[in-house]
């Protein structure tokens, strides 16, 4: 046989081989092979090690963990919640009020911190309370008295003062 009729039967049938391939793969959909898997992190372990943090009065690391957890979920309420506190003992209270806000709007009524179960949405409310307060911003330090007495407030600021000193007992 001649050499030049091998190379080209050779040159077609692998050509066949291909369109043949690339026909058969027509009837398939590729749209169904890729699956997003969801991946669902528990940050429960984190929020008790940050806990533990600040019953040893770690707060720094507290700080840094419950900033890593809001880089991945940002609405984690016991994430706030703590950087609401941490905030308030810093003396930085617009960070507090910040972080407080974020808690309190994702809380339900039954609400209890991962990190410390003393800790519940009028926690939350007492901390923003206390933070409005030492901003002078006394009528929305009123608003947040107000969530946790459950009654109508409106007390000048010593009252108020006072008040939130009782509270946070």
């Amino acid at each position: 046989m001649n050499r030049s009729f091998l190379l080209d039967f050779a040159g077609y049938l692998f050509l066949g081989f291909l369109i043949l391939g690339i026909w058969s793969c027509a009837d398939r959909e590729y749209n169904n092979l890729v699956q997003e898997d969801v991946i669902v992190v528990d940050k429960t372990t984190d929020l008790k090690k940050a806990g533990k943090k600040l019953s040893e009065g770690k707060v720094d690391d507290a700080l840094g963990i419950f900033n890593a957890i809001l880089k991945d979920d940002e609405s984690n309420i016991d994430a706030n919640a703590g950087l609401a506190s941490i905030y308030l003992s810093k003396n930085q209270f617009s960070e507090s009020i910040k972080y407080g806000n974020r808690a309190v709007e994702e809380a339900d009524a039954e609400y209890t911190a991962t990190f410390n179960p003393k800790i519940s949405k009028r926690h939350i409310h007492l901390i923003l309370a206390q933070a409005y307060f030492y901003t002078g911003n006394f009528n929305k330090s009123n608003d947040q008295i107000r969530q946790v007495v459950s009654r109508n407030v409106n007390l000048q600021p010593d009252a108020l003062a006072k008040e939130l000193q009782r509270l946070s007992r």
